[in-house]
């Protein structure tokens, strides 16, 4: 998902009532969250692999 289609996602979510706010948030935080630990698990992994090279 790019950030793109996020933000098209957050557009269409803001046309829905209240209550349904608060679970955008939610969703919104995982995703973050979910990008974030997938970058910095790509870093550590190719961080591994260049190690390995230099052995």
């Amino acid at each position: 998902m790019h950030y793109e289609d996020l933000f098209q996602f957050q557009k269409h979510w803001e046309v829905c009532p209240l209550p349904m706010d608060l679970y955008v948030d939610v969703i919104r935080a995982y995703t973050v969250t979910l990008i974030i630990k997938n970058k910095t698990k790509g870093i550590r992994d190719s961080g591994r692999v260049l190690l390995e090279r230099m052995k």
